[in-house]
């Protein structure tokens, strides 16, 4: 079982339907700018579990910037990163996770792919899957294997 994660789709749905196509995942988690592109490819692929959160281009939506989700028992947080400084410093970031429990934080905003940890807890960027500022369009995909999570990033 894996997830699939994109940030910064901006619009465009091709990458993100190409890496479904490709890896048939159980759940995608979309990192906002455009959270109206989750909601098409729930329209498109009724039967995956979506979850996603708004971003700093996100200007009319109900999606909210943040949330805390169960995968495969391991708290994370969601977010797009805008409201979290993380073109400045991750800190933030890992300190709102922290608070929240969770293990792993993942974020975009920056169209920069990244892993690190900061406290115990992984701060992990896929890329932008349609206007990279770093490398070529990206994604990442979190596997659980026996339990453990492990993400990584992908090319698309």
């Amino acid at each position: 079982m894996s997830a699939l994660i994109f940030s910064d789709s901006h619009g465009s749905l091709s990458g993100m339907c190409a890496a479904i196509e490709r890896h048939t995942p159980d759940t995608v988690l979309h990192l906002g700018d455009c959270a109206r592109d989750a909601e098409r490819l729930a329209d498109y692929y009724p039967t995956l579990t979506i979850h996603s959160v708004s971003g700093n281009c996100d200007f009319v939506t109900t999606t909210p910037d943040a949330r805390v989700i169960v995968y495969h028992g391991h708290k994370l947080l969601l977010t797009h990163g805008h409201r979290h400084g993380v073109k400045r410093s991750l800190r933030l970031l890992a300190e709102a996770a922290a608070v929240c429990h969770c293990e792993w934080a993942f974020f975009g905003h920056t169209h920069i792919a990244h892993r690190s940890a900061i406290n115990g807890v992984t701060l992990c960027n896929p890329g932008s899957i349609a206007v990279p500022r770093s490398g070529p369009c990206s994604y990442g995909q979190l596997d659980d294997y026996d339990g453990a999570l492990d993400f990584i990033v992908l090319p698309l």
